[in-house]
């Protein structure tokens, strides 16, 4: 029996209805086969998506600063909390679209080994596509994310416990032959391309991902 893929996303309502049900979208239409869950933070009336399994969390924020931590790491506590050690499991951004068909081995492949994504110039670690390993990374992310109280959670909390968390694991890097994930110059030759900053709103970048949502929709 071929083992379940799940892909996870998290976010606030607003982020989830402009970028998530998009990207939730997509990926149902190339690779109906991916278990899909969206974590959302603080719903109210959201669109529903019959395919995608949800859990939701109400939080409230003191600052612009912790609402911007907490969302960044929404999804890395929603990936400890329900999921196991055997469980294979993706987190990607959410203002990402996917792009293609993949191959459900490759998916397993790539899942079964703590894989995650890499600036291409910089080498830093990057939280934007992770998968988790079959080990206990699920729940050493989560336990660095609180080693801080949560009232202090800043801005890039998640790729700095990342960074930290990089001295204990063996991370694989993306295959870059087939990434799972590509953003900036040639970002739809990626299975899932995402828009950065000003990308959301530069024409070259835009025309690519409504062409690939018109296909979808």
């Amino acid at each position: 029996m071929t083992q379940r893929c799940n892909l996870l996303i998290g976010c606030d309502q607003v982020y989830y209805e402009q970028w998530g049900v998009n990207l939730l979208k997509s990926i149902h239409f190339f690779n109906p086969w991916i278990t899909l869950h969206a974590h959302i933070v603080n719903p109210k009336k959201f669109t529903r998506l019959e395919y995608v399994n949800y859990t939701f969390v109400e939080k409230n924020f003191n600052s612009d600063k912790q609402k911007i931590g907490y969302l960044q790491s929404c999804r890395f506590i929603a990936v400890a909390e329900k999921f196991s050690n055997k469980d294979l499991v993706m987190t990607i951004d959410t203002d990402s679209i996917c792009t293609r068909e993949v191959e459900q081995e490759y998916f397993i492949q790539t899942a079964k080994n703590t894989t995650v994504l890499r600036h291409h110039k910089d080498k830093r670690w990057l939280a934007g596509m992770i998968t988790f390993g079959q080990n206990n990374f699920k729940q050493d992310y989560l336990l660095e994310l609180n080693k801080v109280n949560q009232e202090n959670w800043a801005p890039f909390h998640d790729q700095n416990c990342l960074r930290r968390l990089s001295n204990y694991y063996d991370f694989n890097e993306q295959d870059k032959s087939r990434p799972w994930m590509k953003y900036g110059k040639n970002a739809e030759k990626g299975i899932f391309m995402t828009l950065k900053g000003d990308q959301k709103i530069a024409n070259k970048y835009l025309e690519v991902y409504n062409s690939i949502l018109q296909g979808v929709n």
